[in-house]
């Protein structure tokens, strides 16, 4: 629709019934609206108010086309990972001092798409990852 913004893959899966793309995809997360995304099966194993306020984090998530996904949290629950190893995201690497550089272009990437966005969204907690 014309009041989102994005850009439509639907030509690329027409002309070659598949959406190959080179481009960066990114995705904001404001919260549940109203709606607690957690199933009853996950009250109990964490506290009403941690299953709250993680709900509610302000997130926003970067996928390269190479395969890297970094959701970058307000609260500093970041998560990195390698989609082409670990397609069912198992293993979080943001805290692995081996992927510092990625993270900081991934954050640098998703910064520009902010500014470009006009999201206000302060992801500065990411600067702790490098």
């Amino acid at each position: 629709p014309g009041h989102l913004q994005g850009t439509s893959l639907r030509p690329r899966f027409e002309q070659s019934g598949t959406a190959e793309n080179n481009r960066d995809v990114f995705v904001q997360w404001q919260g549940p609206l109203g709606v607690s995304p957690f199933p009853e099966a996950m009250r109990g194993v964490a506290s009403e108010a941690d299953l709250k306020a993680s709900s509610e984090d302000p997130a926003r998530t970067i996928v390269t086309p190479d395969g890297w996904k970094f959701n970058c949290s307000q609260l500093g629950e970041h998560e990195l990972y390698n989609l082409v190893d670990d397609p069912i995201e198992i293993r979080n690497l943001a805290r692995d001092p081996q992927h510092r550089t990625l993270i900081r272009d991934l954050t640098a990437r998703l910064r520009r798409w902010q500014e470009e966005t006009g999201d206000t969204v302060d992801l500065s907690s990411a600067n702790e990852l490098f």
